[in-house]
């Protein structure tokens, strides 16, 4: 299994900072792992000042700490060709002492010695095969791909959790190496864009993950290389530990292959989604649109009341409800929010009054809330909104509950007065009106300006 380490990460910057890189090396020279570096790019037939061919692989021999020098041992595949800085063959640095320890020759055989602060500067990424002989590792294989529906994209995105799953059984505690391939089509003549993915291992009681599961490990930042590790010490558990692999976009397809390694006895398997909704759920649907009365936009604009709202009435105990709004045509940024509001609609909001929404706005075909709502006497007040006013689209809102709930579609405003959830005021109608003659004046002088050879017409 290969991975690929560059150097400017903020993660690799950081190890290095603290010595764990060259910890983490000196562990994988040690285990006999196959190692190699990449040099800065260029053209391979144009060297550094000190002798490094660009754009070129080098491998490394040997990684050794002697009389408090950290020194790698590297070989130029070429046969020829070697490092002219500190501790090349014509470096006054060179001791008896360090030549015999490092068993150091002077030959012009491409192999020389650098020191690690110089191959840190001189290379870029360092790349590490490790090998599983099959004696030793426990390994299993499965095969997977993300598509439309199961490509959630990134833990910033409400949608993480669609992403395939795959839960891992630790019968015995230890390492566990989780590795994901991409489909590779180089030399296919296939034009897709490889995406970025991201490995992560979460707790989570054997229930699927979310971003706000417990995480446990991950390959680090998004990557388009076509492999990605993610290392993790765990101890057995009585449930599972949920593997997910994601994309940082959602929707895309791409295929990729899952591996495990481990000395330890484990089981892992694919988890297959939930129905949705549970058996015994209740579902309430409606047809409503953004129009040029209700496309409120977000709270900074005084028309975010105008967005549609609709009223949540819970009785009994608490009850889990999943929201899900499907924009058709036009995809503008939407988001969905759940609040306290005491029955009435949404005029302005605080922190506090917030139950759940369904993350930042973005530009989404399909956005989903998930709240657990105490019992009132009030519905709790749901509100779709647009990012920006006089964004015009349809939906379709589906309202999944536990238990049966009552969907409010007309809500009290704090004057008394029922307001529809497609309703607004004369004034605001009147002030709409005259924005847009406002508007197409402008534009009609605009247009005069420009015919006329820049004279206003007034």
């Amino acid at each position: 299994v290969g991975m690929q380490l560059r150097f400017n990460t903020p993660d690799i910057q950081q190890k290095i900072a603290t010595g764990l890189f060259w910890t983490e090396l000196m562990d994988w020279a040690a285990s006999n792992y196959l190692l190699g570096a990449s040099s800065h790019a260029g053209s391979d037939t144009n060297t550094s000042p000190l002798g490094i061919v660009f754009g070129h692989a080098y491998s490394i021999l040997a990684v050794k700490q002697v009389d408090g020098l950290q020194m790698c041992r590297m070989r130029n595949p070429w046969g020829q060709g070697e490092w002219k800085g500190d501790y090349s063959d014509a470096s006054p640095k060179w001791t008896t002492r360090l030549k015999q320890k490092l068993e150091y020759t002077n030959t012009d055989d491409g192999q020389f010695w650098i020191t690690f602060q110089d191959f840190l500067e001189h290379f870029r990424s360092l790349h590490v095969c490790r090998i599983f002989p099959k004696e030793e590792w426990n390994q299993v294989i499965l095969m997977g791909g993300w598509d439309k529906h199961s490509s959630g994209g990134n833990p910033t995105k409400p949608t993480y959790g669609r992403n395939p799953q795959y839960s891992l059984t630790v019968k015995e505690g230890g390492l566990f190496v989780v590795v994901l391939f991409k489909r590779d089509d180089r030399g296919t003549g296939d034009n897709d864009e490889s995406p970025a993915v991201n490995l992560r291992v979460f707790k989570t009681d054997g229930q699927r993950a979310d971003a706000r599961s417990k995480l446990l490990g991950s390959s680090g930042t998004f990557d388009y290389a076509n492999s990605v590790t993610a290392e993790v010490q765990l101890p057995a558990s009585k449930h599972p530990y949920m593997v997910v692999p994601s994309t940082f976009e959602v929707g895309q397809n791409w295929e990729f292959q899952m591996r495990v390694y481990s000395k330890s006895k484990f089981e892992f398997a694919a988890f297959s989604a939930p129905t949705f909704p549970p058996p015994g759920w209740s579902t309430h649907t409606l047809n409503g649109a953004w129009d040029e009365n209700s496309a409120g936009g977000c709270i900074k604009y005084p028309s975010f009341a105008n967005n549609p709202q609709w009223g949540i009435q819970v009785s009994g105990n608490k009850c889990r409800v999943v929201i899900v709004l499907k924009q058709k045509g036009t995809v503008f940024p939407i988001q969905l929010q759940l609040a306290d509001k005491k029955g009435v609609r949404i005029t302005s909001l605080y922190k506090h009054e917030v139950l759940g929404d369904s993350g930042a706005y973005a530009p989404r075909e399909d956005i989903q809330l998930e709240a657990t709502l105490p019992e009132a006497s009030y519905p709790y007040t749901l509100i779709a909104s647009t990012f920006e006013p006089d964004c015009e689209a349809a939906f379709d809102l589906a309202v999944y509950s536990e238990r049966p709930v009552k969907l409010v579609s007309n809500l009290q405003s704090k004057k008394g007065k029922h307001i529809g959830a497609q309703q607004v005021s004369q004034d605001r109608l009147e002030e709409r009106r005259q924005k847009r003659q406002e508007m197409n004046r402008a534009n009609s002088m605009n247009q005069d300006e420009d015919e006329g050879g820049g004279c206003t017409i007034l």
